[in-house]
């Protein structure tokens, strides 16, 4: 696990968490405690895809967190 945290100019926390295993590599970016993108890329010949972080602004939790979402290019 590699973490690295700096702080922008309104003095909030900056966090990029990355963790890695022998299948994925999970790179976290988190601002002021809050997880803001969560990219997963895959080791297997897929692409990588990101994950929605819950919104805590939400509080019957259906805010879609966990859903995945890929970037999909047009040729």
């Amino acid at each position: 696990m590699r973490e690295q945290s700096t702080r922008d100019g309104a003095s909030q926390r900056i966090e990029r968490i990355e963790v890695e295993d022998a299948g994925n590599r999970i790179d976290e970016l988190r601002v002021g405690g809050q997880t803001q993108s969560i990219t997963v890329t895959p080791k297997a010949d897929v692409p990588p895809y990101n994950v929605q972080p819950a919104n805590p602004s939400h509080p019957d939790g259906r805010d879609g967190a966990g859903r995945r979402t890929w970037n999909v290019l047009s040729f």
